[in-house]
């Protein structure tokens, strides 16, 4: 995508696709099939809300739901504000909104390995040497790995995780 219209296409090619990526960035992408379902999709992010983390987004591409973390977190903005002494409720609240805009990272996936009885692996961001997802080496239905794993995003327990 540019801003100018200089060598740009009339059409996209057949098989392409405008997409936006969960922090706004617009581009062109081949269509590829869809493998997890809207159901699955649902089931990720009505966690994260039953578990207050509705700050979280969940996006999927290809065989993976990728859930993401604001990267400005209300708790870490808040002692700013009070340092301040403005830490009033509508400073609450813009600090919020702040953070609900992003931008967000990769924290989490789950990752379809068997399509036939939609068992998934779950994988986490790693933040040792070069970085990366890392398999957590456990497999099963994606309802009960949300409930195992989501729980910890955000948390101390995320990064023992193993």
């Amino acid at each position: 995508m540019a801003k100018t219209k200089a060598n740009a296409l009339t059409e996209l090619p057949e098989g392409y696709a405008i997409t936006e990526s969960i922090n706004g960035q617009v581009s062109m992408e081949r269509i590829k099939p869809r493998l997890i379902n809207d159901a699955e999709r649902v089931t990720v992010k009505s966690h994260l809300e039953k578990l207050g983390l509705s700050r979280y987004q969940c996006d999927v591409k290809g065989d993976c739901i990728t859930v993401y973390e604001p990267i400005r977190r209300i708790d870490n903005l808040l002692p700013i504000s009070q340092k301040i002494s403005i830490a009033t409720a509508a400073l609450r609240e813009n600090l919020a909104d702040i953070a609900d805009k992003g931008p967000f990272e990769p924290v989490m996936r789950f990752r379809l390995f068997d399509k036939g009885k939609r068992i998934c692996e779950v994988q986490r961001m790693t933040y040792c040497g070069e970085g990366g997802w890392m398999s957590l080496h456990d497999f099963g239905t994606l309802i009960k790995r949300t409930r195992k794993y989501l729980r910890h995003l955000g948390k101390d327990s995320f990064y023992e995780l193993m």
